[in-house]
């Protein structure tokens, strides 16, 4: 059970950071295109485009990465107690990756 609950608190951070990093880089597009059109409201993308990103790109992923991701074994991470310490201290999720991510998405 700890095992389980490290790893997961390990992969719903990064699925939340990269689902905030997706939608930034798409909505970046999207703000930019219509400075740049006049604030006419016309779409960069057509809507089925948009849908099929969102789906593609917020299904796919996280699954393959909840899948194949596993940094270390489980009698590892068993035996060495210290590997549980970044869960407690929030290093995977919090003000810093989040702006990290978020820049990225810029």
């Amino acid at each position: 059970m700890l095992v389980h609950g490290r790893n997961n608190y390990r992969r719903v951070a990064v699925v939340i950071l990269y689902s905030l990093y997706k939608q930034m880089a798409f909505v970046t597009s999207l703000f930019l295109f219509n400075i740049v059109n006049g604030w006419s409201g016309t779409a960069i993308y057509d809507s089925w485009i948009m849908v099929g990103f969102n789906a593609l790109y917020t299904f796919l992923p996280p699954i393959i990465y909840g899948f194949m991701e596993q940094d270390v074994r489980a009698e590892t991470a068993l035996s060495v107690p210290q590997l549980y310490g970044a869960g407690q201290r929030n290093e995977n999720f919090n003000g810093v990756q989040l702006g990290v991510w978020l820049g990225n998405g810029l």
